[in-house]
């Protein structure tokens, strides 16, 4: 007697339908159905080929007890007895062995089924596409997955016979058919060949696998085809071929790694990018496979106790700073930086940072610089009319005589100490707010009543939207005052050459006026506009006398020595002067040429009595 709410339950654990168990009894689903609902009783045949189709003991649906076949082969005392009465011996025995042939077969039959069920069942649940080809490669079995592939256009049934030419197009099965006929032809396997699953616009991928089924006389009679959809697992893949094509180009080493039971001792590397070799000089596979602490030995030597000590700290993040001698490129800098996942789980990025460090200690070269200048110099990063003091050198101290952290902290202290007959100078400051360059000079009056003289320039410039300014100040004064002293010593000096009774110039090496005395001015009846700035070939005395006047400075530039002459000239109103010239070079303070400097004595009166006594006798 069947169980019916038993049979119901396994079937559903099992996962099997009551349609798909009909047709392997052969029997309606209505069938079956009333079989489970307990309306109708299957005969004993049908319940021990449901347990064989469901692989259980068939007492777990029934009260039937399970038969005893060895071999193939009923026990006698299971043969149910035959009534043979009033048969010939012969012919009994001959009826017995084939009802036992018989129920053997049945068995056996069961058995098929059940295997066959069975294998059904696990076709259709397998996670790939089933196909069977015969030989002319026309479909004789497709599992669900097919169906579902195809949108279920066929049923199982009414796909056998058909070709992939009839269910898919030429381009996109195209490559499947020439490895089938492949196979055909060389009646060997095709295992996981990369391919365009069909019906997918080629966006998935899979694996294909045809295997040929051969007949006794070694000849292909029928392909058993199967697709695994690895789309998932291929961009898996794409994407982290991707990801170490790109962290193997960019300036870093990342690496990951990992320990067990958090046992140091156990770690190892599971990735390495590949430019580890640009910046430890150490291949990937060395640092990877042969030695996980191959990296340490290019450690510089002054930095290893404290790269040691970093490493055995258990805090995470940790990042670190040293050098390596990379064997390509000698000393390195470089800066380390450790994360942990979870318990076992590491991962790093070495970075190159030796040019960033040159940097630094080209800024720190730079700040040192600035700071031992003896003008005040300051930078301002200015934001929203907002002004913060970026840098400000020592000089900035002894200028205000307050704190430099005073001066940073206070943009516009400085402002107090100028002098109030400067103060509007500062209007022009607040108005400039665009890039350039502003040059002011003012006074700065202390606390204590000194007067300092400052000569100030200001650079402006925009950098990403945002406006820095650079001010360098200098202290003056003492300067002021030796300028006056010798701008006093100019003047009697001035006023010396002035009176003194010869005429006075001096020019250039190209022979340009420069200067000239009062007496000299007066002897040409010029103003000293129309000589200075000008050569002789500009004077009224023409082209002869001019050609005359720069031999000789010429000569007095070549020798450097002092030359005596009497020279004529013409003035300006015509009258033709008689003169003794004496000309020297004019020399600066190293002793170089830098012109001429000349001198006369007007001796046209003497010149005339001469003449006159000449004309008496």
């Amino acid at each position: 007697m069947l169980y019916p709410q038993s049979l119901k339950k396994i079937r559903k654990d099992k996962k099997i339908t009551s349609t798909e168990l009909a047709k392997h009894l052969n029997k309606a689903r209505e069938t079956v159905s009333a079989w489970e609902r307990g309306i109708y009783q299957p005969c004993d045949a049908d319940i021990r080929i449901i347990a064989q189709l469901l692989n259980i003991p068939v007492s777990d649906i029934s009260d039937l007890q399970e038969m005893k076949i060895k071999n193939n082969n009923r026990d006698k005392q299971d043969i149910p007895d035959l009534d043979v009465n009033g048969l010939e011996p012969e012919a009994a025995a001959k009826l017995k062995k084939l009802n036992e042939t018989c129920l053997d077969l049945g068995a056996t039959n069961t058995r098929l089924r059940s295997n066959l069920f069975k294998y059904d069942v696990l076709l259709q649940n397998l996670p790939f596409v089933i196909y069977v080809k015969d030989k002319k490669l026309k479909y004789t079995y497709v599992n669900e997955r097919f169906l579902n592939l195809i949108e279920q256009s066929y049923s199982k049934n009414s796909i056998s016979g058909t070709s992939s030419l009839d269910i898919f197009g030429m381009k996109e099965y195209s490559q499947i058919l020439e490895l089938e006929q492949k196979v055909l032809q060389t009646k060997q396997k095709v295992s996981n060949q990369q391919i365009y699953i069909p019906r997918t616009f080629m966006k998935k991928i899979g694996l294909l696998t045809i295997i040929p089924i051969l007949n006794d006389n070694k000849e292909v009679e029928e392909l058993v085809g199967s697709i695994e959809d690895i789309t998932d697992t291929y961009e898996e893949e794409k994407r982290r071929k991707d990801l170490e094509s790109i962290t193997s180009k960019i300036n870093h080493v990342i690496w990951i790694g990992e320990t067990v039971n958090g046992n140091k001792d156990s770690f190892k590397y599971t990735f390495v990018s590949d430019n580890i070799l640009g910046i430890h000089g150490v291949e990937k596979q060395e640092a990877i496979l042969a030695d996980n602490k191959l990296w340490l030995k290019v450690v510089h030597e002054n930095d290893m106790d404290l790269l040691k000590e970093w490493l055995e700290m258990d805090s995470y993040p940790k990042k670190i700073q040293y050098r390596i001698n990379n064997p390509k490129k000698g000393t390195r800098w470089v800066s380390n930086e450790i994360f942990k996942e979870g318990r076992d789980k590491f991962f790093g990025i070495v970075t190159d940072i030796t040019e960033e460090k040159e940097r630094e200690q080209e800024k720190e070269a730079i700040l040192r610089i600035l700071d031992a200048a003896t003008d005040a110099i300051k930078i301002a990063r200015i934001e929203n009319d907002k002004k913060e003091y970026i840098y400000v050198n020592k000089a900035n101290k002894t200028l205000y005589r307050l704190p430099v952290s005073k001066i940073k902290n206070s943009p516009e202290l400085w402002k107090e100490y100028v002098h109030p007959d400067d103060k509007e100078k500062l209007t022009l400051i607040d108005k400039e707010r665009q890039e350039g360059h502003l040059r002011l000079s003012y006074k700065l009056l202390l606390p204590d009543g000194e007067i300092k003289y400052i000569e100030e320039n200001i650079f402006r410039e925009i950098l990403d939207g945002v406006l820095y300014s650079g001010t360098i100040k200098r202290d003056v004064t003492e300067g002021r005052k030796i300028n006056e002293k010798v701008m006093d010593i100019k003047k009697l000096l001035t006023s010396a050459i002035n009176y003194l009774g010869t005429n006075q110039w001096w020019k250039d090496l190209n022979g340009v006026y420069i200067g000239a005395n009062k007496a000299n001015l007066e002897m040409l009846k010029m103003s000293a506009d129309e000589v200075v700035g000008k050569t002789d070939y500009d004077l009224p005395w023409g082209s002869q006398a001019a050609d005359f006047i720069i031999k000789n400075d010429l000569k007095v530039i070549k020798t450097g020595k002092t030359i005596k002459f009497i020279e004529d000239i013409r003035m300006k109103d015509g009258e033709v002067k008689h003169l003794i010239v004496t000309k020297s070079p004019l020399r600066n303070d190293e002793g170089e040429i830098i012109g001429t400097i000349g001198s006369s004595v007007d001796i046209t009166d003497i010149k005339r009595i001469e003449n006159m006594l000449l004309d008496i006798i």
